[in-house]
């Protein structure tokens, strides 16, 4: 048996040029998985990630068995998460105990592990290996983060002393990047609750504030994402602007409960308070750090499609992001057809016509097109 190989963080160092580019070229894969999935708003899908770990890894070192295994929660088993080459049946299929296995000690020790006679393995759970896939040798080395050994890569050979120490070198840079990438996707798995959870804490903010709207957020991310989908706009941007739907009055913070609630018309420094709550719900969003893109969504849902409106009145089209004047044509139909302090709502109809009427002028005309078909489809 061929001693364990201290774990460490390895260069491309002792790997061939070719063999080296080879493995630029699969990290590069894996990485390019996790950025298409958050670029598309989607939360990393693990699933296929781990797959793709291991197909990679599998190509790269030749393997007729390759395992991916992360720690359980309560750190007291390995558990598949990915697999290539056993068959249906196998036992080993299942979770592994961390202390009766290969792949446990390598996750404990922090440290690669070369056995090139699983024979000889009675005690552990790799020993089943051999008399179900008369498997003979094996390589494993931990995925490692920053911040704690997570599981283990290990590849399996029909032949005994098939690996060397060389083979830890390569497999090694694979599953340190791996781990990292792993990671990265928990990362932004977790940002994005992070992001969702500020969400609806603001928008019970919102609602505390002017009772009288309560539901109106609401309302206007549901017609934006109908518009938004007819419109055939990507996942990601669509998820900008179902946030930047619930959030768009959030500046409302700032404006006085009496001015909010008038019933009579208001004066110019109550229409000065109005109008800066673009601005000041732009800037509480940005201040969280976590919602930036749905920044300039917020900012210009007031603005004018042919130029003017508020807090930009110089802002043409082209300046305008379609997540804001999609906002606004559902915006302003929520408030048409909803009872407020100082007017009673319009029916669908004279909506309709007030829509169709500002189109080209307030509102993107294209915007209107859409989202009047999706009304008279009876889709509301």
């Amino acid at each position: 048996m061929t001693p364990r190989t201290d774990h460490k963080t390895v260069s491309g160092k002792g790997v061939s040029g070719d063999l080296y580019q080879e493995l630029k070229g699969k990290v590069s894969c894996l990485a390019e998985f996790v950025r298409e999935g958050s670029a598309a708003g989607k939360d990393c899908d693990y699933e296929q990630l781990f797959e793709l770990i291991v197909e990679q890894t599998v190509s790269l070192m030749r393997a007729p068995v390759c395992t991916l295994r992360l720690l359980s929660r309560d750190a007291k088993r390995l558990i598949l998460k990915a697999s290539y080459g056993l068959s249906e049946t196998s036992k080993f299929k299942g979770y592994i105990s961390l202390g009766k296995s290969i792949s446990g000690r390598v996750v404990k020790d922090g440290t690669a592990c070369i056995i090139n006679d699983l024979d000889s393995e009675l005690q552990s759970s790799e020993h089943v290996l051999v008399e179900e896939e008369r498997l003979h040798s094996l390589l494993a080395v931990p995925l490692i983060t920053k911040k704690a050994t997570i599981g283990s890569l290990t590849v399996y050979s029909t032949r005994p002393d098939n690996y060397k120490d060389d083979d830890v070198n390569i497999i090694s840079i694979l599953a340190n990047q791996a781990a990292m990438i792993i990671e990265n996707g928990r990362l932004t798995a977790q940002t994005r609750i992070q992001s969702l959870n500020t969400i609806s804490v603001l928008a019970n903010v919102i609602d505390a504030k002017d009772t009288y709207t309560r539901g109106h957020s609401e309302k206007v991310m549901r017609y934006s994402l109908l518009i938004a989908e007819a419109l055939g706009l990507p996942e990601k941007e669509k998820e900008i602007i179902q946030y930047a739907s619930l959030l768009h009055d959030i500046g409302k913070i700032g404006v006085d409960i009496g001015v909010l609630k008038k019933a009579g018309p208001l004066d110019k420094k109550e229409w000065e308070q109005i109008h800066a709550h673009p601005q000041i719900g732009a800037e509480i969003v940005d201040n969280t750090g976590l919602l930036g893109e749905l920044v300039p969504v917020i900012l210009h849902h007031h603005a004018r499609y042919e130029g003017g409106g508020y807090p930009n009145p110089e802002r043409k089209t082209k300046n305008i992001p379609i997540g804001a004047r999609i906002l606004a044509v559902a915006d302003a139909f929520e408030a048409m057809t909803s009872d407020r302090p100082y007017r009673k709502s319009l029916s669908m109809q004279e909506a309709k016509e007030e829509l169709k009427k500002c189109s080209g002028t307030q509102f993107d005309p294209e915007v209107v097109d859409v989202f009047i078909t999706i009304l008279e489809g009876g889709n509301i």
